[in-house]
C-alpha cells in the first residue's frame, strides 16, 4: 500500500530481526540501510514537485503537486493517491494562469514522478526484504 511508510517499516523490521538474533547485521549495514530509508523517503515526497518543476511547471504546480500528494494519502477515494499529484499539479498550474495543456503536461510529470517514487520504494523494500530472508536462512 502506497499510503504506508513502506522502508521505514522494512528497516524496522531489520531491526527486529538483529534484536531477536536471528539474523544478525553488522553495525555499518544498520546505518547504511538507515540512510537509505532517510533518502528514499524524503525523495519519494520531492518526486513529484521535482518533475513538475523540470515538465516547465511553475512553483504553484510544484506545490500543488507536494499538496496532492499528501492530500491523497488521506482521501478514501479509490485511486486518490494516485491521483493526488496530478490532480495537484494541475490545479496548481491553473491558478498560476497556465494553458489546460500545460497544466495537464505539468499534472502528468507529476504523475509519473510519484509513479517513480513509489517504484523506488518499493524495490528498496524488497532488497530489505530478500537480505532478510537470506540472513534467516543462511
Amino acid at each position: 500500500m502506497p499510503a504506508l511508510p513502506g522502508p521505514p517499516l522494512a528497516y524496522a523490521g531489520i531491526w527486529v530481526a538483529q534484536y531477536s538474533s536471528y539474523a544478525p547485521f553488522g553495525t555499518t549495514t544498520l546505518v547504511v540501510y538507515g540512510i537509505g530509508v532517510v533518502i528514499i523517503s524524503v525523495v519519494d515526497y520531492l518526486l513529484p514537485m521535482w518533475a513538475t518543476r523540470i515538465s516547465g511547471g511553475t512553483p504553484q504546480g510544484a506545490r500543488g503537486a507536494m499538496i496532492g500528494t499528501v492530500v491523497g494519502m488521506f482521501v478514501p477515494i479509490p485511486f486518490a493517491l494516485f491521483l493526488g499529484a496530478f490532480i495537484g499539479a494541475v490545479m496548481g498550474e491553473l491558478s498560476a494562469g497556465k494553458s489546460q495543456r500545460e497544466a495537464v503536461i505539468a499534472g502528468a510529470a507529476a504523475f509519473i514522478g510519484f509513479v517513480a517514487g513509489s517504484l523506488m520504494k518499493l524495490f528498496f523494500c524488497v532488497w530489505l526484504g530478500l537480505h532478510l530472508l537470506v540472513s534467516l536462512i543462511f
